[in-house]
C-alpha cells in the first residue's frame, strides 16, 4: 500500500471510521484530484459517515444537501429573504430613493438566503466538504394513469406514452410524453383522500396546492387536511377492439337431438370428413365418431363446435340447449354483468365457482345471466350463514376466470378492476358496473354505495363510473365487529342517484324498488375553482350585465365579496342564468379543486414509479393532478459541479475561490444519469466482512466484551443471507450492540435475541419470518461459530 493511502487510512481510523484500502484510496483521489466522489451502497453501511469523517480529517466544516423529490434550484442554491425585503420596503416608504435604487437595495447580498450549494461555493478560507446525500429521485405510487391509449396502470406505462398533464397557470389539461419510467421499492407510502379520490404516493411526492390568490408546489409532508388540489374527474375511454376470450379447452356434449342435427347437416353439405377436419382443427377419425349415425363419441371442444356449426351452415343452432350442453362463451352484456358480480362477491375454490348473497332472487337473476353467457345453468342452494350460494363446478371455468379476470379474482383486499374493462363499449362498461353494484352495492336515502376491503378496486370502479358521466366519492370506514373483521374498509358513494339509475341501474329487483323516484344530489358543493380566475369572469359579467333582480345575482356578489367560496354548483347556476362565456370556459375545462380530507402514513412495502416527462412536469393519477420529479435539478447540479460557479441575475456570477470537496451518496433506488456518473469517482461500500464488523463494534460501542462483539457480528453476517424485505446494515448492528450493552448482556441467547429483535429488523413480516426460523432451527443456525 502506498504511503499516502496508509496515511489517509490512519487518519480515518483515528476519526473512528474503520476503513480499508479501497475506501482510503477513493477518498485520497477525491481529495487530490478535487473530483466529486459518488458513494453507493446498501442503507446503513456508512456512506454518509464517510463524508463526515472526511470533513474531520481535513479540519473543515461539512455542508449537507439532503436530496428529496421536489428539490429545486431555489431550495438548493439560494432564496430571497422576503419578510426582510418587505420590512425594508415599508421602511423605505416616504424616502426620496428612486424605484431602481430601492430594487437594487432589496436585491443585494444582505437580503440573500444562502442555501447549501451557494454556501459551499462562496465559503471563504478553507474549502468545505459538500455532502449531497441520497441523490435518488422519489416517485408516485401505483395508480390508474390516463394516457392517449386509455387507462393504464402505473406499471404498464412505457417511454413514449402520452399522459394527461396539467398547466397550473392556465388551469387546464394538456398532454406530456414520458421520457423515462423509473420503478423502485419503498416501505412507506402516504394514502390521501382528496375530493373523494384515493391516491397512494411516496412521502416526498409533490402536488399543486391552490389558495385564494395563488398556487404553489408542495411536498406530501406539507399537505394538511383542508388543502385544495386540482382534480381531473372525467375519463374518456379510447375506442379499441373488444378482446375475444378463448375458452377452447372446455368440452361441449351433444344430445341425441344434437347428433341427429349434426348428421343431417353433414349429409346435406356434401363435404367430406377430410374437408371438415381441416376446417375445424380436429382429427378425421374423431370427427367421424361424433357425426356418424351410431356415434361412439358425443363431446367436442367449444371452439370446434362453433367452427363446425359455421362450416355446416347451422347458424348457431347446435349451441341451443336441446342440442348440446356445457360451457361456451357469448360475450353479451350479461357476460360482463356476471364478471362485475364475480369481482364484487365471487370466489373460486378447488373446482367450484361460488357467489354468495342473502337475496335468492338476485342469485336467480345472475344464474340466468350465467346461462346466457356460458350456456349452462348453475345451482343455487342454501348457504351456511343464513344466505344463498350460486355454485358451478368446472375446472376449465376456474382456469378461464383466473386467466381473464386476473387481479379481479385474488383475495378481497388485493382485488382490482381487470384492465380490459376500461376499453369496452359504454354499454358493456355499464354492465360490469351494474354487476358490481348488484353484488356489493346498497341503496340509501340519498345515495347508492358499494363497499370493499380493496381501495384500488373502488378506484377502478370510480374511473368506470366517471367514463359513464357519473360522479362518485371514496371514503374510508373504520372496522367494527360486524363488518369486515380486521382492518378498515372503503365505501364508494354515488350521490346523483338519478344519473346512476339512468346510466347504470340495477338488475336486482330489491334494489330497483328502492330507486323508483331517485333524488338528485351532487358533490359539486364542496368542489371549487380558483378564486382569481372566477373573480375575473364575474367582474366581466357584472360590467356588461344588470344583475339586480335576476336569479343567482346575490351569489355573484357573495363570491366577489369573499363571503362564500366559488363552488362548482353555484357557478353552474350562475352560468345557466347569464351568458358568461368566461365562466362556461372555466367549467368546461373539467378541472376542479378538491379538498384533502384524510392523510395517512402506511408501512406497506410496494413498488412505486417515477415518470420523467417532456414539457409540463404534471400528470393525472387516480384523477388527482400530481407533480413528477423532472431532470432539471440533476442538469443544474451537473453545471454547478463542472464550473463551481452560479449566476444570480440580480447580483451576478459567484465563483468558488476554493472549490469544495464533494461527496454524493446513493442507495441505488434509481439509476443516475451517465453524465453525472462520468463527472465522479466511484466507490461501492458493501456490508462489512465479519472481522471488519467486529472492529467497528469494538470501536464504536464502549464497554462491549469481545465475545458479545463477535457473536453480534456473526449473527448479522448470517441474517443478511436470509431473504428479508429490509436487510439490516451496520447502523442496526451498532444500535443492537449499544442496546445489549445497556442491558448488561455478555453473550447472546434465544430469549435475549427475541426481546431485542426490534433493534435489528424493522419490518413486521421479517420479524415473523425470523421468529419462525428461530423456533425451527434455534439460535445455532445464526451463530454457527461460538466466540
Amino acid at each position: 500500500m502506498r504511503e499516502e493511502i496508509k496515511k489517509i487510512q490512519g487518519l480515518m481510523e483515528a476519526a473512528d471510521y474503520v476503513t480499508d484500502a479501497p475506501v482510503a484510496t477513493s477518498v485520497y483521489l477525491a481529495m487530490t484530484l478535487r473530483k466529486p466522489l459518488l458513494i453507493e451502497g446498501h442503507a446503513g453501511v456508512g456512506k454518509t459517515e464517510a463524508a463526515k469523517v472526511l470533513a474531520r480529517v481535513l479540519g473543515t466544516n461539512l455542508i449537507r444537501l439532503q436530496c428529496y423529490e421536489g428539490l429545486d434550484q431555489a431550495t438548493a442554491l439560494y432564496e430571497w429573504n422576503y419578510p426582510k425585503q418587505l420590512l425594508h420596503m415599508k421602511l423605505e416608504e416616504g424616502t426620496e430613493h428612486t424605484i431602481q435604487q430601492k430594487e437594487a437595495a432589496i436585491f443585494s447580498e444582505p437580503f440573500l438566503l444562502r442555501r447549501p450549494l451557494l454556501q459551499a461555493i462562496s465559503q471563504d478560507g478553507q474549502a468545505p466538504v459538500l455532502l449531497i446525500d441520497e441523490i435518488d429521485r422519489c416517485v408516485a405510487a401505483k395508480s390508474l394513469i390516463p394516457t392517449g391509449e386509455g387507462i393504464k396502470r402505473a406499471e404498464e406505462i412505457r417511454p413514449g406514452d402520452e399522459l394527461v398533464s396539467f398547466d397550473p397557470e392556465a388551469f387546464q389539461i394538456t398532454r406530456a410524453k414520458v421520457k423515462k419510467v423509473i420503478p423502485r421499492e419503498t416501505s412507506t407510502v402516504v394514502r390521501l383522500l382528496i375530493g373523494g379520490r384515493l391516491l397512494e404516493v411516496s412521502p416526498e411526492h409533490r402536488f399543486v396546492r391552490y389558495s385564494d390568490s395563488e398556487y404553489e408546489v408542495v411536498k406530501t409532508s406539507e399537505l394538511r387536511v383542508g388543502d385544495r388540489l386540482p382534480l381531473h374527474k372525467r375519463f374518456y375511454p379510447t375506442p379499441s377492439a373488444e378482446p375475444q376470450f378463448d375458452f377452447s379447452d372446455n368440452m361441449v356434449k351433444l344430445t341425441e337431438a344434437g347428433k341427429r342435427l349434426l348428421h343431417s347437416a353433414y349429409e346435406a353439405s356434401g363435404k367430406t370428413y377430410e374437408q371438415l377436419s381441416s376446417a375445424v382443427g380436429v382429427s378425421r377419425n374423431h370427427l367421424r365418431n361424433v357425426i356418424q349415425p351410431r356415434s361412439m363419441r358425443d363431446s367436442l371442444r367449444a371452439q370446434v363446435v362453433e367452427k363446425l356449426s359455421h362450416e355446416l351452415g347451422l347458424n348457431g343452432a347446435l349451441a341451443k340447449p336441446e342440442h348440446s350442453y356445457g360451457l361456451r362463451i357469448r360475450q353479451s352484456v350479461a357476460f360482463y354483468e356476471l364478471f362485475g358480480y364475480i369481482v364484487a362477491d365471487g370466489c373460486f375454490t378447488s373446482d367450484r365457482l361460488c357467489i354468495v348473497d342473502k337475496d335468492r332472487k338476485n342469485l336467480e337473476v345472475y344464474a340466468e345471466k350465467f346461462k346466457e353467457a356460458f350456456g349452462d345453468l348453475p345451482e343455487i342452494r342454501r348457504g351456511a350463514h343464513r344466505n344463498y350460494e350460486l355454485n358451478y363446478w368446472s375446472l376449465p371455468l376456474g382456469r378461464f376466470l383466473r386467466r381473464v379476470l386476473g387481479p379481479g379474482m385474488v383475495r378481497s383486499k388485493d382485488r382490482t378492476v381487470p384492465s380490459f374493462v376500461f376499453s369496452l363499449t359504454a354499454e358493456k362498461r355499464a354492465g360490469f358496473v351494474r354487476g358490481f353494484f348488484d353484488g356489493e352495492g346498497w341503496v340509501g336515502d340519498h345515495q347508492v354505495s358499494a363497499a370493499s376491503a380493496s381501495p384500488y378496486l373502488l378506484v377502478g370502479m370510480q374511473h368506470l363510473l366517471s367514463s359513464l358521466g357519473v360522479d362518485s366519492h371514496i371514503s374510508k370506514v373504520r372496522t367494527y365487529p360486524k363488518t369486515f373483521g380486521k382492518g378498515p374498509y372503503f365505501v364508494l358513494t354515488v350521490a346523483n342517484v338519478r344519473a346512476f339509475v339512468e346510466t347504470v341501474g340495477f338488475c336486482s329487483s330489491a334494489k330497483k324498488s328502492l330507486v323508483v323516484n331517485p333524488p338528485v344530489h351532487e358533490f359539486t358543493r364542496t368542489e371549487t375553482l380558483p378564486r382569481e380566475s372566477v373573480t375575473v369572469a364575474l367582474n366581466l359579467l357584472r360590467d356588461r350585465t344588470v344583475l339586480r333582480g335576476t336569479r343567482s345575482h346575490q351569489t355573484v356578489y357573495d363570491i366577489l365579496s369573499r363571503r362564500i367560496r366559488p363552488n362548482v354548483s353555484s357557478l353552474r347556476k350562475i352560468s345557466d342564468a347569464f351568458d358568461t362565456p368566461e365562466l362556461r370556459d372555466l367549467l368546461g375545462r373539467e378541472v376542479v379543486l378538491g379538498e384533502v380530507t384524510s392523510i395517512e402514513t402506511l408501512e406497506t412495502p410496494q413498488t412505486v414509479y417515477d415518470f420523467v416527462l417532456e414539457g409540463q412536469p404534471y400528470f393525472v393519477a387516480n384523477q388527482v393532478v400530481t407533480h413528477n420529479c423532472d431532470e432539471e435539478f440533476e442538469a443544474f447540479l451537473l453545471e454547478v459541479l463542472s464550473e463551481f460557479q452560479v449566476t444570480i441575475p440580480e447580483i451576478g456570477t459567484i465563483k468558488a475561490t476554493q472549490p469544495p470537496y464533494v461527496v454524493l451518496t446513493s442507495n441505488r433506488s434509481r439509476e443516475l444519469s451517465d453524465a453525472l456518473r462520468r463527472r465522479c469517482l466511484y466507490l461501492w461500500i458493501d456490508y462489512p466482512s465479519f472481522d471488519k464488523e467486529v472492529r467497528i463494534v469494538q470501536r464504536k460501542v464502549a464497554g462491549i466484551n469481545d465475545r458479545l462483539a463477535r457473536q453480534i457480528s456473526k449473527f448479522m453476517e448470517t441474517i443478511r443471507q436470509v431473504r428479508l424485505s429490509k436487510v439490516p446494515g451496520v447502523a442496526e448492528t451498532l444500535d443492537w450492540a449499544q442496546a445489549l450493552t445497556t442491558l448488561h448482556a455478555d453473550h447472546l441467547d434465544e430469549a435475549l435475541v427475541a426481546e431485542t429483535l426490534g433493534c435489528v429488523l424493522k419490518d413486521a413480516d421479517d420479524i415473523k419470518r425470523f421468529k419462525q426460523e428461530l423456533q425451527t432451527a434455534g439460535l445455532k443456525h445464526f451463530l454457527p461459530l461460538e466466540g
